[in-house]
Formats: structure tokens, C-alpha cells, sequence
């Protein structure tokens, strides 16, 4: 042993002044990564914006090609699929639905789950079942969007996992820099980068 334990390394110490300063810089960088979320946000959105676009273009196009098709007896009854985008749970979700139309004109919505069995799963609706919804003019489309889709909440969730994680920290500083100034103290104490303060009993 070489005797460095916890009550006789020497510590650096850091001064209030630059504690509050770091602190200020936590806090930034938390308030920054909510900006992020909100660009992925309007990313999302335009994303389910675009798929709608280009769905009805392609339903056009299908209808003044194959006129037969647009007259399927069975189109009232099909339940198109559709992409959301809503805040749920405190968070955004981006996921599927189906919208049917009943024989009153009524339309029921179907909300289709993720499915996602356990974090090895990713991100992404299983494209089989997904497409299973899909008229075959639109699958390519329903493919790319949901690779994009998928893309989309992968970066929401470490945006989110990256703030949770920095107004953590915000708080534990804030209630170390609280709680020397509550004992008269004029310095911060820090044995490594991460800035672990120096604790009662460790001196």
C-alpha cells in the first residue's frame, strides 16, 4: 500500500467563485441539450409531414394509373397506415397507426405499439408486421420512413439520457456548494476531474 487512502491524499482545492462558475456551465449544457431535443422534435414532425405528402402522391398516382384499384370495393373497409407524432409520458413518441373508416362514415384510429423487446431490439417497428399494414404502391415508402423514424428515437433517447444525466450532476452540485457555504466554508475541495468535494471526516 502507498498510503494514499481518502483521509490522507492530498486534495485540490477549488475556490466558490469557480464552483458557481462550473455550476453555471452544467447548467448550460443541460438547458442546451433541451434545445436539442426540441430540433428533434421538428424533426420528427416534418418527418411525419413528408410521409403524408408523399402517401397521397402516390395514392394519386396509383388512382390515374390503375383506376380499378382506386375503386376497390375493399378501400373503405382497409385501415390505412399513417405516422404520429405526440407527446406522451413526458416525452415524444413517433409511431404508427391505422385509421379506419366504418360503414357510418366514423373513423376508428388503431395505435400500433413499438413492440420492442428489451434495448437489444432498437429502435424500430419489426418491418414485417409494419409493412403487413402497407399497400404494396406505398411499402418502400413505409420502409424508408420508419429507418428514418427509427433514427429519430435513438437520438431522442441519449439526447435525453445525456440531460437527465447533467441536471443530476446539477443537482449534486448544487447541494455541495449549499452545503459548505452552510458551514462557513470558503473553499470546495476536488480529488479528481468529476470534482468530488472533500467530505466530512475525509481531512
Amino acid at each position: 500500500m502507498n498510503g494514499n487512502t481518502p483521509q490522507n491524499t492530498p486534495l485540490l482545492n477549488l475556490p466558490q467563485t469557480e464552483a458557481q462558475q462550473g455550476l453555471e456551465e452544467l447548467r448550460g449544457i443541460a438547458s442546451h441539450l433541451q434545445l436539442a431535443e426540441a430540433l428533434v422534435e421538428a424533426e420528427a414532425t416534418a418527418l411525419m409531414v413528408a410521409f403524408r405528402e408523399a402517401r397521397t402522391a402516390l395514392r394519386n398516382q396509383v388512382a390515374s394509373q390503375n383506376p380499378g384499384e382506386a375503386g376497390d370495393p375493399k378501400a373503405g373497409k382497409y385501415s390505412p397506415l399513417n405516422l404520429g407524432v405526440r407527446a406522451h409520458k413526458g416525452g415524444l413518441e413517433v409511431y404508427w397507426f391505422t385509421q379506419n373508416k366504418s360503414a357510418t362514415g366514423k373513423t376508428a384510429y388503431r395505435y400500433i405499439p413499438l413492440g420492442r423487446n428489451g434495448k437489444a431490439a432498437g429502435y424500430g417497428y419489426p418491418m414485417a408486421g409494419l409493412l403487413s399494414h402497407a399497400r404494396p404502391y406505398e411499402r418502400d415508402l413505409v420502409r424508408e420512413t420508419e429507418q428514418r423514424a427509427a433514427a429519430i428515437r435513438a437520438k431522442r433517447a441519449a439526447l435525453v439520457d445525456l440531460r437527465r444525466a447533467s441536471q443530476r450532476l446539477v443537482k449534486q452540485y448544487e447541494e455541495q456548494i449549499a452545503g459548505a457555504e452552510a458551514e462557513g466554508a470558503p473553499r470546495l475541495a476536488s480529488a479528481s476531474p468529476f470534482g468530488a468535494i472533500e467530505l466530512p471526516g475525509y481531512t
